[in-house]
């Protein structure tokens, strides 16, 4: 069933319209992440549907139910905040009934709530504490109990790790997506950070100017992006994109000064010669053995060392791209063949930026 639905949704802000036209289904107990840039509209279209800023148009469901002119407090969501949002002169107790407390919940049924939902997010030793004496994870925490206790339809999340450290942020996710499977409440998370988007959800939303660009799993979007945008936005290490012509046979791209990149099936008759954007992921892109023919040849420049691989850069055509190989194996300065696998290449038109086949 829907857990949440989105039609012709637009925000405008004068003649300026940050929003343009969002539809997105969202089934019950999904976790949807929605992934793009500063200034997107990721984070607005997120406080309409929360209610914290009007809908200019456009149609907002939850559960089944036009919500889309209600007050915050009659939407049935609960957010967490990049802040956390925690009053400092309550306790953690207190922060987590706060909302009970406002909607009049007789007092028996707040301190069973409260348990459970500390309970939920193992905060049961640090009730009595204030929040300066917590640490950030344990005020994220908080947050989220403090979200949990409203038994909410949909939970809303608003970059809710970025102020947290590397290390920390790791831990916090999983114990989000942990918390997901106990409880099992449509999810909404905003975030700039495509591990984030990667690791946590159920389906990525991938924003690019107040208009989605494409919605699928983490795999979908990762294995066929339908866009050099989408290509660009999501990877740990990024996708290098090359400019070429289809070959006369169709199956091969020609990087004119760089060589030949393989393709998985050729491309019709029609596009022989035509140009095209060919995408290489790094981990399908090698420096080729010693007395084997590449496929492209630059120039090396230097090597990343991540410690289980390297990330070698080497300029091809006026191009940086990335080659992963053995740590601790640089190749010699100069000259430099690199081996692409077909089956890793993708293709872009070169006016639309559009996924071609």
């Amino acid at each position: 069933m829907q857990g949440l639905g989105l039609s012709g949704v637009r925000k405008t802000y004068g003649r300026t319209e940050v929003v343009r036209g969002v539809d997105l289904e969202v089934a019950r107990g999904e976790f949807i992440v929605i992934l793009g840039p500063s200034g997107c509209g990721k984070s607005t279209l997120l406080r309409m549907i929360a209610g914290l800023e009007d809908a200019s148009a456009g149609t907002i469901l939850i559960d089944g139910a036009e919500v889309t002119h209600l007050p915050p407090r009659r939407r049935e969501i609960a957010m967490v905040f990049q802040n956390y949002a925690l009053y400092p002169h309550l306790t953690v107790a207190g922060n987590i009934a706060y909302p009970l407390r406002v909607a009049g919940t007789p007092k028996a049924e707040q301190q069973a709530r409260v348990a459970e939902a500390a309970r939920v997010v193992g905060l049961g030793d640090y009730m009595e504490r204030k929040p300066a004496e917590l640490s950030g994870g344990q005020r994220q925490r908080v947050a989220m109990a403090r979200a949990i206790v409203r038994r909410p339809k949909v939970f809303l999340f608003d970059e809710p790790l970025s102020n947290l450290d590397a290390k920390l942020r790791v831990q916090m996710r999983a114990e989000i997506r942990d918390l997901h499977r106990r409880i099992g409440v449509t999810s909404v998370f905003v975030t700039h950070d495509q591990v984030e988007a990667m690791t946590l959800a159920d389906r990525i939303v991938v924003m690019n100017t107040g208009l989605i660009e494409q919605v699928g799993t983490p795999a979908d979007i990762y294995h066929r992006p339908a866009s050099r945008y989408v290509a660009s936005f999501v990877g740990a290490t990024p996708m290098s994109f090359l400019s070429g012509v289809v070959h006369d046979d169709g199956g091969a791209v020609v990087v004119p000064g760089g060589g030949v990149i393989p393709l998985p099936r050729p491309l019709g008759a029609a596009r022989a010669g035509k140009p095209i954007v060919a995408g290489l992921r790094a981990e399908g892109v090698a420096i080729t053995a010693t007395g084997a023919a590449p496929h492209l040849t630059g120039s090396y420049r230097f090597s990343e060392e991540l410690g289980n691989h390297a990330i070698h850069h080497v300029a091809i055509a006026g191009t940086e791209v990335l080659a992963q190989g053995h740590s601790g194996r640089p190749p010699a300065e100069g000259a430099v063949g690199l081996t692409v696998e077909a089956d890793g290449v993708h293709l872009f038109e070169v006016e639309t930026g559009k996924r071609v086949g």
